[in-house]
């Protein structure tokens, strides 16, 4: 819940983005003291579950958690990249204010841009592997269990890195391709959570992050619709989902009203 909410806080304007300090939030944190590797280095010979439970665990139970466990390694990974974009979004703004005096700072933001890229790339290569590694049902509702749901969460977060991204660098357009197209990936994974009421009860701490980005991405009033919609069926989770989910509505109203994402919404 802590990455869920300080993703979505750099939305709605509560944390210093608009001052141009750069914020801190916990994946910030743990990447510069080097945590972020060793949270799961020492679980990498067995599974988690096979270390609370021994050799008594049937083995169908430790292949799903070793599934898991390569879903949750990207879950990082993804999450210190969101916490990349939510700086370079703080930077920006601040060095927006120098480009008239300072020229090379164009140069600089280019190259930060670059690097983003090219390390969403790479998050997209690793997390198909992840998802090409495992045997998928014919039908999501066929032997849907929890390695199937970190498998398509997996995707739906790479998925969110991409709209996150682009909100963030091109906030003077209304929409990209590349945008639509990650957006309408995530309603489709998220009507499949909807429809085999995987999300009734709080599940997991990424959901409903990836709806938010649905939300916020598309632009078709329908699927804007039905990820409010959503979002609201799952506002029992807790203050930070009734939060994201006015964000997301405020979101929405302001990128049609002005049609473009450079505004910041304060909360």
């Amino acid at each position: 819940m802590v990455g869920f909410h300080g993703i979505t806080i750099s939305f709605n304007g509560r944390d210093d983005t608009n001052t141009g300090e750069n914020p801190k939030d916990l994946m910030a944190v743990l990447m510069e003291l080097g945590a972020i590797p060793a949270l799961r280095g020492a679980r990498r010979q067995q599974s988690y579950l096979i270390e609370c439970f021994g050799n008594g665990l049937p083995s169908e139970e430790n292949d799903e958690d070793l599934r898991k466990e390569r879903c949750r390694e990207k879950f990082d990974a993804i999450f210190a990249y969101l916490s990349k974009v939510r700086s370079f979004r703080a930077w920006d703004q601040s060095a927006k204010l120098r480009m008239a005096a300072e020229p090379l700072i164009e140069e600089l933001r280019e190259a930060k841009i670059d690097a983003l890229r090219a390390d969403l790339g790479r998050i997209h290569a690793e997390c198909k592997l992840v998802v090409a590694s495992q045997e998928l049902p014919s039908t999501v509702f066929e032997n849907f269990d929890s390695g199937i749901f970190a498998i398509l969460t997996v995707k739906a977060l790479s998925l969110s890195a991409t709209v996150m991204l682009n909100q963030t660098i091109g906030r003077n357009l209304r929409t990209d391709e590349q945008t639509q197209s990650a957006a309408h990936e995530l309603i489709q994974i998220s009507r499949i959570f909807r429809k085999s009421q995987r999300l009734v009860s709080p599940c997991s701490t990424i959901w409903p992050l990836p709806i938010f980005f649905a939300g916020i991405g598309v632009t078709d009033e329908i699927y804007q619709d039905w990820a409010l919609d959503y979002m609201k069926e799952l506002e029992h989770w807790g203050a930070h989902v009734v939060k994201a989910k006015d964000t997301m509505d405020q979101f929405i109203r302001m990128q049609t009203k002005d049609g473009d994402r450079s505004f910041s919404i304060n909360a």
